[in-house]
């Protein structure tokens, strides 16, 4: 059952073409006095109408003060923690290759670092005798402590931190789908930073 579906069955919209119930929704969302339900709702079932148009899904990554993605950064790896964190699991599963991932720096009022595109994750390997994946010293992940047990894979690695994109997301989240909440339009920015941007291995 998709977002549109769930919508119609708690009867918060009518029953009609998808499609143009979409229209419809995108139109009437600020009027509706169902507006904190459908938030709700979108939150947990579906992401944005990107998603529903079939192109790649945006995600917004929190990467602390920056300093050890951009030590990673030279591997195109980034680690991710799954202890007590649905956001991250969820991530993990749903994530597609081709995909967007936006790194948010801390505190920050929610500003981009940098974009790539989403390849695949793993399970770290680190074992007491012998390391099947890379260990924090190899990645460059020596100035806090911290348990990442899973390594992303990215490409096309673009850095966007002069362009000073504000997404001023507030949340603690470690990773979320971009939605509407974002002041930044993500998508619009992306065809802009692959088109007069180039791509970086590493920050050096």
């Amino acid at each position: 059952m998709d977002f549109i579906d769930i919508c119609i069955e708690k009867g918060f919209i009518e029953k009609k073409n998808k499609k143009k119930v979409l229209e419809e929704y995108l139109i009437q969302l600020q009027n509706m006095k169902q507006k904190p339900q459908i938030e709700e709702l979108c939150e947990k079932e579906v992401s944005n109408k990107y998603d529903l148009e079939g192109g790649p899904t945006h995600w917004l990554i929190r990467i602390g003060d920056g300093i050890h993605f951009k030590s990673s950064s030279k591997k195109s790896i980034w680690g991710m923690s799954t202890t007590n964190n649905t956001n991250v699991q969820s991530f993990l599963k749903k994530a597609k290759k081709g995909d967007l991932l936006w790194f948010i720096i801390g505190g920050s009022n929610g500003r981009v670092l940098a974009m790539s595109e989403y390849i695949s994750n793993n399970k770290r390997e680190l074992g007491p005798l012998i390391a099947l994946t890379y260990t924090n010293e190899e990645l460059g992940w020596t100035e806090s402590d911290g348990d990442w047990d899973y390594e992303v894979h990215y490409t096309n690695m673009y850095i966007v931190e002069k362009l000073d994109l504000q997404t001023e997301i507030k949340a603690a989240t470690t990773v979320r789908k971009y939605n509407d909440k974002c002041k930044v339009d993500l998508p619009e920015e992306y065809k802009n930073i692959v088109k007069y941007s180039m791509i970086s291995k590493s920050f050096d």
